[in-house]
């Protein structure tokens, strides 16, 4: 039985909180002692001081959260001699700071394969004791049952569920700030992630310097790269979502939408209902009165987003961007529905013919459900967090 102490950090939001949480069961359903500590709790530093004098096996956290933790000019880890081991729900970039720590039993995992690589090019190669592949597990709604298709056909009102905070109307600020070549640089790399589903920003960056004919000294190249994956994968995400909304309600597609800061831009349109900001819980019942959940990936091209598991584990068909990984573990029109941002107008039509066939996402629901069920609840993850652990023990 292993001892796990779980950060939970200050201010995460509340899907993260709720990683945590639900880690923490699944880590004590087969048969461990997780122990979370609550960064929010004025109560935090004592409560790890307390538990750190019983001992741990590892240390668990998203995002690397205090990776950085220190006793003097030593890292927390390193004194203790036990793995750190973090999930990165987004691209490693933004954790930098907390990536470069020198752990000596650093196990990174991610929910995109391609940021490994990014990890891979970026780092020494001894740096991460171990990387992997890591997605979230899917979270259950208290509400969530198995329904036969009618009860689907009769529960689910909601017809198109978009679920996500309001991340502002795009701009590309750079044209402005930047000279002329960089401007140019920026927009052409742009031009190539949404011009295949399967880039990310430095594919495109990559691609687009080729085509120019450049080469760098080493590590210019890598600075150049890490300013644009840091600049640009924000917008691109943010740059996606509003797209894709636009797209729908000005085809007439309605949207339920639930999430921040979403009130004035959903009252120019009479086919959004908002429902304002509420609980991650308040979204899985809603998932469970969903007829087809939208879901846009975050620009992880060769990953899998948390929302795409709680949908389908609470019996809502996703329609979501293509993704390498989706491609690989889901079966188009069986257990998913995917679209294209090479052929992004289609989506509104593709939406519609959906929700006019319930029978067919009944069907997906099944599916879809079967499969999470089978591969990746939060004890599935867990299992998969103990088998690296004990890796990192040989």
């Amino acid at each position: 039985m292993a001892r796990i102490i779980l950060y939970k950090g200050q201010s995460q939001y509340g899907a993260l909180g709720m990683h945590i949480d639900k880690l923490a069961q699944a880590f004590q359903n087969i048969g461990h002692m997780p122990i979370i500590i609550d960064f929010d709790k004025p109560t935090a530093l004592n409560d790890l001081e307390r538990e750190l004098k019983i001992g741990c096996n590892f240390i668990f956290a998203i995002n690397g959260v205090l990776s950085e933790f220190k006793i003097g000019e030593e890292f927390l880890c390193n004194i203790l001699d036990v793995p750190y081991i973090t999930l990165l729900v987004d691209h490693p970039i933004y954790h930098t700071a907390r990536l470069d720590c020198d752990i000596n039993k650093f196990i990174v995992t991610c929910l995109d394969y391609k940021h490994l690589d990014f990890l891979t090019e970026m780092y020494d190669k001894n740096h991460f004791m171990i990387k992997s592949f890591l997605v979230p597990g899917g979270s259950k709604s208290k509400l969530s049952r198995e329904e036969d298709f009618e009860e689907f056909e009769s529960n689910r009102n909601i017809n198109l569920l978009f679920t996500g905070s309001f991340r502002g109307i795009p701009q590309r600020e750079w044209e402005v700030n930047k000279n002329r070549t960089v401007a140019n640089l920026m927009n052409d790399i742009c031009d190539q992630v949404l011009a295949n589903d399967y880039y990310l920003v430095e594919d495109a960056f990559e691609y687009v310097i080729k085509q120019r004919n450049l080469e760098f000294a080493l590590e210019k190249r890598n600075n150049i790269k890490k300013y644009m994956v840091s600049t640009l994968t924000d917008y691109m995400a943010s740059y996606k979502r509003y797209v894709c909304l636009e797209t729908l309600v000005k085809e007439g597609v309605s949207i339920d939408l639930y999430g921040v800061g979403w009130s004035e831009w959903a009252d120019n349109y009479k086919n959004i209902r908002y429902y304002g900001v509420g609980s991650v819980d308040d979204t899985l019942d809603l998932l469970t009165k969903t007829k087809l959940c939208l879901n846009i990936n975050n620009g992880f091209a060769a990953g899998g987003h948390e929302r795409v598991f709680n949908a389908m584990i609470n019996g809502a068909p996703v329609i979501s961007d293509k993704s390498l990984f989706y491609d690989k573990e889901f079966e188009e029109g069986k257990d998913i529905i995917t679209y294209s941002w090479t052929d992004l107008s289609r989506l509104p039509e593709k939406v519609n013919n959906y929700l006019n066939n319930t029978e067919a996402l009944w069907n997906i629901s099944i599916n879809a459900r079967k499969k999470v069920q089978e591969k990746y609840t939060w004890e599935h993850k867990a299992r998969q967090i103990i088998e690296l652990f004990e890796l990192s023990m040989m």
